[in-house]
């Protein structure tokens, strides 16, 4: 919620807190199809004292990689989109 203003795109967070099986040694793994702003995400990963870890791709990068990328498909199996989840799933329904 914190970090969605920052997210230019599609935001989605994968990994541990995705799974439910986060720990207080656990980074929060986020997903973003677009760009981001980088310097305030680490405001607020400074602010609420949890290590933030964003991996970017570029719309049409994850358009074509979407059946084929390892990290994507890690993605779609355990996810939680917070940001334009209809964009993320037409994106899927087209090119998945």
């Amino acid at each position: 919620e914190k970090i969605s203003p920052f997210i230019n795109g599609i935001g989605i967070i994968f990994g541990s807190y995705a799974k439910g099986i986060s720990n207080k040694e656990s980074d929060l793994d986020i997903f973003v199809v677009g760009d981001y702003e980088k310097e305030e995400t680490m405001k607020v990963s400074r602010n609420l004292g949890i290590e933030i870890s964003i991996k970017c791709y570029p719309l049409k990068t994850f358009e074509r990689n979407v059946n084929q990328d390892i990290l994507i498909k890690e993605v779609l199996k355990n996810h939680i989109i917070f940001k334009n989840t209809e964009l993320f799933i037409q994106k899927v329904l087209k090119y998945g």
